[in-house]
């Protein structure tokens, strides 16, 4: 474990941040270090910033599943669906057996109204991670709308 690390385990959140922001001074090619940046500023609430630094881990390194994720999660949280599906996407693409990507995608298209393919990915996500518990509500969830929108079809058939 880093000091960075240990610094927010301990509590001392501002004191890991001045840590981590002096290591990528002196090692900015530090992958594992500004992930860890990004992870400390996404639980400090400090979007925008761990957004930015997730994208110069990506223009260093494009398929790095981590930050995907990480920045599909942050673009989600910030209401930003067509660029946290697109993330998550980039990561299914590059990565069909990575269930987070899959996860990530599948309340994404859900919230676009998409919700067979996101039906789709969820599934997948449970296939390759059953113990998800995430992406176990999420599939449930779609799924229970989906059933709720079959019900009204089979409704207004009736009439």
């Amino acid at each position: 474990m880093g000091l960075g690390q240990a610094l927010s385990q301990l509590g001392d959140n501002e004191a890991a941040l001045v840590h981590y922001r002096e290591a990528l001074d002196r090692y900015p090619e530090a992958v594992a270090t500004r992930y860890e940046l990004v992870l400390l500023l996404e639980s400090m609430g400090h979007l925008e910033e761990a957004w930015v630094q997730c994208e110069v881990l990506l223009e260093t390194k494009p398929r790095y599943a981590d930050a995907l994720a990480a920045l599909g999660n942050l673009h989600g949280r910030e209401g930003r669906l067509e660029q946290s599906a697109r993330r998550f996407e980039q990561l299914v693409r590059l990565q069909p057996g990575e269930p987070r990507g899959h996860a990530g995608l599948g309340p994404a298209l859900a919230a676009r109204g998409q919700l067979d393919r996101a039906e789709e990915h969820l599934g997948e996500a449970l296939r390759l991670a059953p113990g998800d518990p995430a992406a176990r509500g999420a599939f449930e969830r779609v799924r229970r709308i989906l059933r709720q929108r079959e019900a009204l079809s089979d409704r207004e058939e009736v009439r």
